[in-house]
């Protein structure tokens, strides 16, 4: 027991002495059977959209299925039958491993001194600038195909290989030695490439992008599930759009221990990401709002921003046990407390701009002459619980030896106990719930089906441009054509009259007899002129 509880105290200590990375990554959007197993686990389950993804982390989508994840401002769109491994994330490198299937990147910023790489079985990948990627591992003939198409990046073999890709380039690669296969430049769109421009340019349009650096992430479901308003206190807030006046921030969703940073919160809404691990949340009026703060780059990521009134070292350190049901969100100002030193780039700092306000007015520093620490909280702890909807069940996948799939009728998660708050009193009455319930699955699946038809449009656009195209390559074709048979016409034209007039030559020198003068031709009357010409020397 004693080396128990000094393991648990040394682990604690080293938790609060390092810093975690201040970036991490989020499913934003699975269609079919997406499988995950955290980082030093074999233990595969479905996928969850909130759970933060980190180093160490894999993902497997079953055939036909699609993902998409982000990390800062970074997509990575998987098609399906994709392995794909986190082997490295933090804030300036980024180090996936692609075992075989298709990975699409829209890389949009590259900070100074910050690192992308892709590794195949064939090769490393390094993204060099901002741009559009797609990578294409083949297990089964051993092949590793990069399409750039904007952009550029380096492709690293055995033996010092090494090769630079431009935009528009497509190159297959073959060995280690980066022996080149096949090489195509402005290669076509496939529908997976056009599913991904769909849902880069949905996410251009992203209304949230005005008031959140892109960095944010989860920015981009809040357009979906809340709106946007600007209050003469807090500036730009965004407020959810719930169906139960009893709802609060931090009640619908679990606490789940996700190292490095210990417990986190994994919200069960499907935009509880972005407002409940960076910005505060304030009541104004009778709603609650989320306050992102001024827009800043590269904002630094929280497990929960949340408070507790007693005990908070032990709360956020004790894996054992969950956090207790005291715990409350942060309001502007107010600073978070974790048991380990948030890393500090500048003013990217959790408990300064964007996500405490300095900058407002009646906010008070934590030590400044007439701070207190014991100011009404902005809540309640003891309010309602909304129960959450239940997401459907989807097939998990679990793979086998050899890179290939299985799909399991369900999911086979994690045994992970769910920790909730306490129940407490003055619940919504179960029809309530089940039409709270039903209210979010039908608006869910609206979405889901305006995305769809949105991807389908997209495609019919493009189908229809590339029928254009081929109709006018065809009638230019024709044109040419048909241009040229005439000038073939006319010159078998012009031949056939030399061969006449050379005959007629001929048949004229064979007629006239040997010696003989050409005689001059008889005058033709229709050319005499219309008087008589006169001498030019005879008088009048």
């Amino acid at each position: 027991m004693l080396g128990a509880a000094l393991l648990v105290a040394a682990s604690g200590l080293a938790l609060a002495q390092s810093a975690p990375p201040s970036r991490v990554g989020r499913l934003s959007l699975v269609e079919g059977s997406v499988s995950f197993a955290p980082a030093g686990s074999e233990d595969w389950g479905q996928a969850e959209f909130n759970r933060p993804l980190t180093s160490g982390d894999r993902l497997q989508t079953a055939p036909g299925a699609r993902a998409e994840l982000h990390s800062g401002s970074t997509a990575l769109r998987l098609a399906g039958q994709t392995v794909l491994e986190i082997s490295e994330l933090d804030d300036d490198n980024t180090r996936l491993t692609l075992t075989q299937g298709t990975l699409a990147l829209r890389v949009r910023n590259l900070y100074p001194g910050e690192r992308m790489e892709i590794n195949t079985p064939n090769l490393a990948f390094t993204v060099s600038q901002p741009g559009e990627y797609r990578l294409d591992v083949d297990p089964n003939y051993r092949t590793t195909g990069i399409t750039v198409r904007s952009g550029s990046g380096v492709a690293y073999g055995e033996n010092g290989a090494a090769r630079t890709l431009g935009g528009q380039q497509q190159i297959r690669f073959a060995d280690r030695q980066l022996a080149q296969e096949v090489a195509q430049n402005n290669p076509p769109r496939d529908s997976f490439d056009l599913w991904s421009f769909a849902r880069d340019k949905a996410e251009d349009q992203s209304q949230s992008a005005r008031y959140v650096s892109r960095d944010t992430i989860g920015y981009q479901q809040l357009d979906s599930y809340g709106d946007w308003r600007t209050d003469t206190q807090y500036g730009p807030v965004w407020i959810p759009r719930v169906s139960s006046g009893q709802w609060a921030p931090y009640r619908n969703g679990q606490w789940r221990w996700v190292p490095p940073w210990g417990w986190t919160w994994v919200d069960d809404a499907p935009w509880g990401f972005a407002p409940f691990h960076y910005g505060r949340w304030a009541q104004i009026g009778l709603q609650w709002a989320w306050v992102p703060g001024p827009i800043r780059p590269r904002p630094v990521y929280a497990p929960a921003l949340v408070g507790f009134p007693h005990d908070r070292d032990n709360a956020w350190q004790d894996h054992r046990r969950p956090p207790s049901s005291g715990w409350f969100p942060l309001a502007p100002g107010e600073p978070w407390r974790p048991n380990y030193r948030p890393p500090q780039r500048g003013n990217e700092h959790p408990n300064r701009p964007p996500d405490a306000r300095p900058d407002l007015p009646g906010y008070q520093a934590p030590g400044a002459p007439g701070w207190r620490g014991d100011r009404p909280r902005p809540f309640e702890p003891d309010a309602g619980r909304v129960p959450s909807m239940v997401q459907p069940q989807q097939p998990g996948i679990v793979p086998r030896p050899g890179g290939q799939i299985d799909a399991f009728p369900q999911a086979i998660p994690r045994p992970r106990p769910e920790m909730r708050p306490a129940e407490i009193p003055n619940q919504p009455t179960p029809a309530a719930r089940n039409q709270a319930e039903q209210d979010q699955r039908a608006f869910m699946q609206r979405q889901q089906q305006a995305e769809r038809e949105r991807a389908q449009q997209e495609q019919n656009r493009n189908q229809a441009a590339r029928e254009q195209d081929q109709r006018q390559n065809g009638l230019q074709q024709q044109m040419r054509q048909d241009l040229q048979r005439q000038q073939q016409e006319r010159q078998r034209q012009e031949q056939l009259q030399r061969e006449q007039a050379q005959r007629e030559s001929q048949q004229r020198q064979q007629a006239a007899p040997p010696g003989a003068q050409p005689q001059p031709g008889v005058p033709d009357p229709r050319q005499r002129p219309l008087w008589p010409l006169r001498d030019s020397g005879s008088s009048r």
